[in-house]
């Protein structure tokens, strides 16, 4: 539903106004949540079940998807409905990295990390393939209703399927710590450690200067390639296809020793697809790049986490990786640049820059990986 969703409201917006920058707004909406509350609930979930908190998330997306669908079927949904829904949605996602993702990494113990990290961007990023090209022929054929009730069947299946799990957390010993005290700590802990650091720096580039794309594709599909809502779904995917493939190879080759660069490599594939695909003038090439884009996404995102779950001590793993959901959620400022670069000078020019400013931003974070940090050490020794 993430992707289905962020793929119809960007082109259901920009067929009502034609402004890539009110995309780029709506979109913010969408992924401002991570900067301002992934750390405090990376905080909060070391201490409260994590089951909970993902239950409580679903439950009120279900809710809110419910509501959209009903207001759209009759006529009553206005701009300003969507935008609301959008900043739900926000907040339930700056809880995944602290919740959902640390689940995984306590339930395959840090022996296993890895691949489980690899097989859980394998089924995100399968999603992602199929989400915008189910979310294009959805509103091309039934209209934003349909792509709503779609989220809430989705969203009733994942309360099911959380309900009935079982699982155990393991929770710090002694009185709850002050929020703010354990973020700054989560802080020290992540300049202390040159590889928490790099991942950091690096998920930052990438959200800011490469995910954006996504926001500008539905512009780059109507006026530059001419597509309708279905075609661009289908551009849309086809970086989800790539990184569904990219998992797979990850997940059957991956060990310690490969877990830097795998995530570094990537990132910087992924990055000059984006940059390749502003410069394509035709829908094939695009979609080859996109693709080769795909691939890069595999490795960058299947090992932040894993790379952060292996070094970090289990007493702050969730504090971590909340500062990796504050650090991912500064793609709504990438999204609002490239928005504004797209307005101004066009939506390919615009997203070049931003992708070729990312590239260079990426041989700087490239050269203190190189300078600082160890092949992974501590990942070798807890695994």
């Amino acid at each position: 539903m993430r992707w289905l969703e962020s793929l119809a409201v960007g082109v259901y917006v920009f067929d009502l106004t034609d402004s890539p920058i009110m995309v780029a707004v709506f979109l913010f909406l969408r992924w401002a949540p991570l900067v301002l509350f992934g750390a405090w609930i990376g905080v909060i979930a070391d201490r409260v079940s994590r089951k909970a908190i993902l239950f409580g998330g679903l439950l009120t997306m279900l809710a809110v998807s419910l509501v959209l669908g009903l207001l759209t079927v009759f006529d009553l949904v206005e701009l300003w409905h969507i935008g609301v829904g959008a900043f739900i949605s926000g907040v339930f996602t700056s809880t995944d990295y602290s919740t959902r993702r640390a689940m995984i990494g306590e339930a395959a113990g840090l022996e296993r990390v890895g691949v489980a990290m690899a097989f859980d961007t394998g089924t995100t990023n399968g999603t992602r393939m199929l989400g915008p090209a189910i979310g294009g022929f959805i509103l091309e054929f039934f209209g934003l209703h349909g792509a709503y009730f779609l989220g809430a069947g989705l969203f009733a299946t994942a309360i099911f399927l959380i309900w009935r799990m079982p699982y155990r957390q393991t929770r710090p010993a002694g009185p709850a710590p002050k929020v703010l005290r354990n973020l700054v700590e989560g802080l020290r802990y992540a300049r202390s450690e040159p590889i928490v650091l790099g991942v950091l720096m690096i998920t930052v580039i990438v959200n800011a200067f490469g995910f954006p794309f996504g926001n500008i594709l539905p512009v780059i599909g109507r006026d530059t390639l001419g597509l309708s809502a279905f075609p661009v779904g289908v551009l849309a995917a086809s970086e989800g296809l790539g990184a569904l493939l990219g998992a797979i190879g990850v997940g059957m080759t991956v060990q310690p020793s490969r877990y830097g660069k795998f995530f570094i490599c990537g990132s910087l594939v992924f990055l000059a697809g984006v940059f390749c695909f502003a410069l394509s003038p035709y829908f094939s090439t695009s979609l080859i790049a996109l693709l080769i884009g795909g691939f890069g996404v595999a490795g960058f995102s299947s090992m932040q986490s894993t790379i952060l779950l292996s070094v970090a001590p289990p007493e702050i793993r969730g504090r971590v990786m909340g500062l990796l959901a504050v650090s991912v959620g500064t793609m709504p400022l990438g999204i609002l640049y490239a928005g504004f670069l797209a307005d101004w000078l066009g939506a390919p020019t615009g997203l070049a820059l931003v992708a070729g400013q990312g590239l260079f931003l990426w041989l700087l974070a490239a050269l203190y990986w190189r300078r600082n940090v160890k092949p992974l050490p501590s990942v070798e020794t807890n695994s």
